[in-house]
């Protein structure tokens, strides 16, 4: 509290130094950052698209999910997104590949379909990701999974390798999607990144 106190009556008097009122306490908290240096993100927002399970908007040009029903493609475009990323396999139990892209073509909303299976990962779909995240007339983007595992780890590489983030803030980024992401998942997010020299 003294360390406060002493705080406030410096910024008074240097204020006074160069002409100015001093601002209230209830000034400079406002005034103050969100977060200090080195701080771990906040949380991402989240809101709800009805037929998006687990809608996690990441932030203004991007948004991560599970599944979504073909009849929530109004509502994305409602919503401002200009694409869809499908990381999801037309085999999947309760995809439906087909009727999407179909929803999407009729919404006006491009929709780029990258089939990643955990079981069997290929990187390459991981380039194309990240071309499509890079592409401003993809933005903004949802990007969708089942659950939200898969998303989070393409969220995480795309963080790591675009954003020049630090891995270790990238993985803990999107808790609530990566709570359940297999070990074999995040092995293979984390060889990608190191494959890459990150």
């Amino acid at each position: 509290m003294r360390r406060l106190t002493h705080l406030v009556t410096t910024l008074a008097f240097l204020a006074l130094l160069v002409g100015r009122p001093p601002a209230s306490s209830a000034q400079q908290a406002a005034q103050a950052p969100a977060q200090p240096p080195g701080a771990v993100a906040q949380a991402p927002a989240q809101s709800e698209i009805p037929g998006v399970r687990n809608f996690t908007r990441v932030d203004a040009t991007f948004a991560c999910g599970g599944a979504l029903s073909a009849d929530a493609m109004s509502s994305i475009k409602q919503a401002g997104f200009r694409s869809i990323v499908n990381l999801r396999a037309a085999t999947e139990e309760g995809a439906n590949v087909e009727a999407e892209t179909k929803a999407a073509q009729d919404a006006d909303v491009r929709y780029i379909w990258l089939p990643f299976v955990t079981a069997s990962p290929d990187a390459t779909k991981v380039d194309e990701f990240l071309k499509a995240v890079a592409d401003p007339v993809n933005q903004p983007m949802l990007i969708h999974c089942a659950s939200g595992g898969r998303v989070s780890m393409f969220w995480a590489i795309k963080r790591v390798m675009l954003d020049g983030w630090p891995v270790d803030k990238a993985m803990g980024e999107l808790p609530d999607l990566s709570k359940n992401v297999s070990a074999p998942l995040k092995a293979f997010t984390l060889d990608y990144l190191k494959q890459h020299g990150k």
